[in-house]
């Protein structure tokens, strides 16, 4: 449990990390043109804050139990299956 509380929070500060300097990763990496064209203007920053909240809602939902990272057990897969995916 104290692993993914300290996942959540690391994945929190990221998050808050990602909202607070928006304006400088878009400098860094340029603007969308499809951000901007579906997300209409500043669709970049926008687009930068929904990634954010995705991973800070991902950490929370890792928290509570509702997702896990890295297994093959939320895709229902045994494991001959698993080994025909791999192949």
């Amino acid at each position: 449990m104290f692993m993914k509380f300290l996942i959540f929070l690391v994945m929190f500060a990221v998050g808050i990390l990602i909202i607070k300097y928006t304006e400088p990763i878009v400098r860094t990496f340029g603007k969308s043109a499809w951000a901007e064209q579906y997300l209409g203007a500043g669709g970049s920053y926008n687009l930068w804050r929904l990634v954010a909240i995705v991973i800070i809602l991902a950490g929370f939902l890792y928290l509570i139990g509702s997702i896990e990272f890295g297994t093959w057990d939320n895709l229902g897969l045994d494991e001959y299956s698993q080994e025909q995916i791999e192949e």
